[in-house]
């Protein structure tokens, strides 16, 4: 270090006790709203020289800010105010995971505000649902400010991934052995949560070099791994079918390669997951062979698996390949068991037990319907078609 780095660093140390001196003093004499004023009117009585003065001496950093936000005050009420400084970023998304520490440690303490009784004889529980609707609006404000907290390096070794892991450990940490946080509904994390995390590791990665399935790999490894917490379906299908058409195919062949590791094959064998439909949606765009193979396997468990398969047959004429589809299809639908089987000349669909009191498949059922009567038509079946129709 040169004699005059030494120097500046002993100036720089001398400012900061007279400046702390000062608020000291001037802490214990006023009242925090005396203390804006004071700061506000010192500011408006400087002349040119002496807020160039005061620039100087706050730093590159805050006197940049401050000269940003001085050069803003003679614009109109329309212009949009200048960014914060990164001092007031850190202080915000310092603030925040304060919040999001103390609402964890709330999930800790038997007589907190997460753990509840509704019944003076029943044993209390931890509301866990709870803490992750109170983490949301955390998450939100996080979420304005995550760029520039990521980009500005204001958090170099963060890792929101790391965070939910440790989100998941955490909660409950504390409560008596016999109130076991895993064994309620979980924490379902929501959009704000989940888009955070999203977000900011793929960000992360995108820096890094790394690819989108990386991404995605990492998102279902944790799922996979969670004992309490789990994330919003809705909000990861669309931040990945968001991504650009190169990233949409590195997922898609990044998950045919892995489908048989264990935290992937659990996903893929269940039509209803959120991971079944985003591989379906991208093998439907990039690899129709494989969006009819994986819909064929799976009529059985998602009968309206079935439905764009059939459109593609009807405008191929294809009546014959599209009837033993229908018949997969509508035992799937009606829940038929082994032997029994529904004749459309008998009864009426709304009719049938297992449809009765299931309106919100109707409209995807009529659609059944239509395809099944077009390719009645196409294999002359007259009568049947009728039924069908009416």
């Amino acid at each position: 270090m040169t004699a005059r780095t030494r120097g500046t660093r002993t100036r720089q140390r001398a400012d900061r006790a007279e400046e702390g001196a000062l608020l000291e003093l001037l802490s214990h004499g006023l009242s925090e709203e005396e203390v804006q004023r004071v700061l506000v009117c010192a500011l408006l009585a400087l002349d040119e020289r002496g807020r160039d003065r005061l620039l100087a001496r706050l730093g590159e950093e805050t006197g940049g800010t401050l000269r940003r936000l001085l050069a803003s005050r003679g614009r109109g009420r329309t212009t949009a105010q200048p960014s914060p400084g990164n001092a007031k970023v850190r202080e915000e998304w310092e603030k925040a995971w304060d919040e999001w520490e103390a609402c964890v440690a709330e999930s800790g303490d038997e007589d907190g505000r997460y753990v509840v009784r509704e019944h003076h004889w029943e044993e209390p529980y931890l509301d866990a649902s709870s803490l992750a609707q109170d983490l949301e609006p955390i998450a939100a404000r996080m979420r304005k400010i995550l760029e520039r907290v990521l980009e500005g390096g204001l958090a170099p070794e963060f890792s929101f991934l790391t965070t939910i892991k440790d989100l998941d450990a955490e909660i409950g940490s504390g409560l008596p052995e016999w109130m076991d946080p895993s064994s309620g509904d979980g924490c379902l994390l929501g959009p704000e949560v989940t888009g955070c995390l999203l977000e900011w590791e793929w960000r992360a990665r995108r820096r890094d070099g790394r690819s989108a399935f990386e991404l995605a790999d990492a998102i279902r490894a944790l799922e996979a791994s969670a004992r309490i917490v789990s994330l919003h379906d809705d909000t990861i299908a669309r931040f990945i079918l968001g991504l650009g058409d190169a990233d949409h195919q590195t997922v898609l062949k990044g998950i045919v390669a892995h489908r048989s590791a264990s935290h992937w094959a659990e996903v893929l064998g269940a039509a209803h997951s959120g991971w079944f439909k985003i591989h379906q949606e991208l093998a439907k765009r990039w690899n129709p062979a494989l969006f009819e193979e994986t819909s064929r396997k799976n009529i059985a468990h998602d009968w309206e698996l079935a439905l764009p398969l059939l459109a593609d047959l009807l405008r191929r004429k294809s009546f014959d390949g599209a009837r033993p589809l229908i018949e997969e299809a509508v035992r799937a639908l009606l829940r038929l068991k082994t032997g029994e089987a529904w004749d459309p000349r008998e009864t009426l669909l709304i009719s049938h037990p297992s449809l009765r009191y299931r309106s919100d498949q109707h409209a995807a059922a009529f659609r059944l319907l239509e395809s099944w009567r077009k390719v009645a038509t196409g294999l002359g079946q007259h009568e049947l078609a009728c039924a069908l129709e009416l």
